[in-house]
């Protein structure tokens, strides 16, 4: 397996893990996972602040 790919399964776990916790930035929000400028990333659906992304990531 490269390096790449497993770097990718590693980045892809994290925001899953991430997906439905409380978001850090705001009192009322949830984490969704979805597109931030281009990236996959873990967005909090109230405030819109990104807890994570992945640049360059593709989720499958």
């Amino acid at each position: 397996m490269s390096a790449s790919l497993e770097q990718t399964r590693t980045e892809t776990d994290a925001l899953e893990q991430l997906a439905s916790s409380r978001c850090q930035y705001c009192a009322d929000g949830t984490l969704v996972l979805e597109s931030y400028r281009g990236n996959d990333a873990a967005v909090c659906e109230t405030c819109g602040t990104p807890a994570m992304q992945v640049w360059g990531g593709s989720r499958q």
